[in-house]
């Protein structure tokens, strides 16, 4: 795998994206990638570990994303910060990434402690 794709914090924050995320769309996400990014097909595989084929399927649409393990592989390669890895339903890399979200960090019982 190659190094993940760094998009700026702006393109995390815009409408379109945020929405393709909450549907969990992720082809809306490659082709958002791709117009906002710059990115090729072939440079968004190699990011997420797809083939160049796959990634054509799934941005037009004759192949989908269901598999938790390629939304979190799709995250880490686009290196979502925190809040897009949420609105996408997957967990923050970050605990301090869920008080925004109004959930407190865990700690562990003082006991523990």
């Amino acid at each position: 795998m190659s190094e993940p794709i760094c998009l700026s914090a702006t393109f995390w924050q815009r409408q379109d994206v945020f929405a393709a995320l909450r549907a969990r769309d992720i082809g809306q996400i490659f082709r958002l990638v791709r117009q906002y990014g710059g990115m090729s097909q072939t440079r968004i595989g190699i990011a997420v570990s797809l083939s160049q084929g796959k990634v054509s399927a799934i941005m037009n649409g004759s192949a989908q994303v269901t598999a938790l393990e390629v939304f979190e592989r799709v995250a880490d390669g686009l290196a979502m910060p925190d809040l897009a890895r949420t609105a996408l339903g997957l967990a923050p890399l970050s605990s301090a990434a869920a008080i925004p979200l109004g959930i407190p960090p865990r700690h562990p019982p003082s006991h523990l402690a």
